[in-house]
């Protein structure tokens, strides 16, 4: 049996962690009693942590919104998208309700939106995408009746590879206990190679389009109500050409590659752009950056969650290796996976189906 088969036909719902101690619920109550014009919720509930914040809804009069809250008063992310949020076009995205830096006993950078009362391509499957490819497509032509984003995909790229540096990221204890299993050095050189590799294939010209990008559009992040798609979490957005969203989604999701040229002509048709030879050929360049992008992403968060994290976040390790077997066939395709592919599969492979035993 191909190893990329291991997880074929599974169903995208994956465990979550959805508990939250009472001091981390008093803090969220305390932040947003705190603020200028006070808001006593009726209810607050933890809903997931990422690298950068929390995030909790919270009911009130009758509505609910959501809170992302970061312990680094200066969180990039949530400044991100409190910068941009509003110039995304409404109809497509939360509502932008409030945004700030406030003190409770730590410095603490927040911000406010509506919580979005749908379902997520996560909860709903992949085949939901795909049958309703084409209503994805016109919410994402949507999106481009936005301001432009003064980030380029250049910039996005070389933040992410300024946080992903893995003898910087890691702890000494973590690598030491890389060093104790594989190859810390080689896995390095693999990692840097791929980053050179990426900026060799960048051109700057991709730059020049005035395509919104959401910049992290995958299961999660797409949602639906009554087949009609909106957007979430618009903290890595950026102004790029559209087929590194699209590319990225295909990759994330392990879309099938004999399906792949049939929905970029339906992306492209809602999105106004003649589908030719030489929108293919752009099309694949596009798509080998954000396969070396998506890698590098796999790898770094592999890294964290097996030794920094030590195997105790489940639903991520879950998460991660759904990602590498649905796209199996696509990551070792990568000149330096296929070339040290014995490596990988026991680097990556072996200690991912320990967790999953």
């Amino acid at each position: 049996m191909s190893t990329g088969n291991l997880l074929q036909n599974k169903a995208y719902v994956l465990p979550v962690h959805l508990e939250s101690d009472d001091s981390e619920i008093e803090l969220v109550k305390s932040l947003l009693n705190s603020l200028d014009e006070p808001i006593c919720p009726m209810e607050i509930k933890f809903i997931e942590t990422t690298e950068d914040y929390d995030v909790y809804r919270y009911t009130y009069r009758n509505s609910f919104y959501c809170i992302k809250i970061s312990l680094d008063k200066d969180c990039k992310k949530i400044q991100h998208e409190a910068n941009y949020l509003n110039k995304i076009n409404n109809l497509i995205r939360p509502k932008y309700i409030k945004d700030g830096a406030i003190k409770i006993g730590d410095d603490l950078r927040y911000i406010i939106t509506s919580y979005e009362q749908s379902e997520s391509i996560q909860e709903l499957g992949r085949s939901f995408l795909l049958e309703n490819f084409d209503s994805f497509c016109q919410a994402y032509a949507l999106m481009q009746d936005s301001e432009r984003i003064n980030k380029s995909y250049k910039q996005n790229i070389s933040e992410y590879f300024q946080t992903s540096n893995i003898s910087e990221m890691l702890t000494e204890d973590s690598i030491n206990a890389i060093k104790n299993y594989t190859d810390f050095n080689l896995i390095k050189k693999i990692m840097d190679d791929m980053k050179n590799e990426l900026l060799l294939l960048y051109n700057e010209s991709f730059d020049d389009k005035t395509f919104i990008c959401h910049g992290a559009l995958n299961a999660k992040n797409i949602i639906s109500r009554n087949n009609v798609f909106k957007f979430v979490n618009f903290d890595n957005c950026y102004s790029s050409h559209c087929f590194f969203d699209l590319n990225e989604l295909f990759i994330e999701l392990g879309i099938p590659e004999n399906l792949e040229y049939g929905l970029l002509e339906i992306f492209c048709s809602n999105l106004k752009i003649e589908f030719n030879s030489s929108t293919l050929s752009l099309y694949k360049k596009c798509y080998q950056i954000s396969l070396i992008k998506k890698a590098i992403e796999l790898m770094t968060s592999y890294l964290k969650e097996i030794y920094l994290y030590s195997s105790e976040r489940t639903d991520m390790i879950i998460n991660i290796s759904d990602k590498f077997y649905n796209s199996y066939d696509r990551y070792m395709s990568i000149k330096y996976f296929k070339d040290n592919k014995d490596f990988i599969f026991k680097t990556l492979t072996e200690p991912i189906l320990d967790q999953k035993a």
